[in-house]
């Protein structure tokens, strides 16, 4: 037997999204036994996460992942690579995973078996986000100073239409990668 929920016991992607880099310390895993406690009431209760890629078990590995991350990248001073490389910054670190979650959030919540792609420092000091896992490739290189634009690359293996090739806003990088992936799979 399924029982609906009432409205204040629903969620919605707008729910997961970041509101701030700043919020980037307060990862959704932290917060996730709340989100899959199942509201009061009586009888079996449909789990809508359980339906979809946003489980626990994804936020939990997601949460995992970008602290192995974090730990060998923030913190590298200027000339990292002996070649004259920039420092890499707490600040760019955030703005990066914040991007990456709002992408990762919502390809989850609608279906979308994604993995969580490699995250790495540029000698510029951006970032690299990089999936390859098999059905396409993507490559999305946030800057190191917030107005320039992101650039990003993608295609799907076999099917050169599906290409995509940006320099956009920040603001509009989720909804550009977003409805790109849900296209290509």
């Amino acid at each position: 037997m399924i029982y609906k929920t009432n409205k204040t016991n629903e969620y919605d992607a707008s729910d997961l999204e970041l509101k701030s880099s700043q919020e980037e310390e307060k990862p959704l895993s932290n917060k996730v036994d709340e989100i899959f406690r199942p509201p009061r009431g009586t009888g079996e209760i449909k789990n809508y996460f359980g339906e979809k890629f946003l489980s626990k078990d994804n936020l939990i590995k997601l949460d995992e992942k970008l602290s192995k991350y974090c730990e060998n990248i923030i913190g590298l001073h200027d000339n990292w690579d002996d070649q004259g490389s920039k420092a890499i910054t707490i600040e760019i670190w955030n703005y990066t995973t914040a991007l990456l979650r709002k992408i990762l959030y919502n390809l989850w919540y609608n279906g979308f078996n994604i993995s969580i792609p490699l995250v790495l420092p540029n000698t510029d000091g951006s970032f690299d986000i990089y999936w390859e896992p098999g059905e396409f490739e993507l490559l999305i290189n946030i800057p190191s100073n917030r107005m320039e634009l992101v650039h990003m690359y993608g295609e799907k293996s076999g099917s050169p239409e599906y290409e995509l090739e940006a320099r956009i806003n920040y603001e509009l990088v989720q909804g550009v990668i977003v409805e790109w992936i849900k296209k290509i799979l």
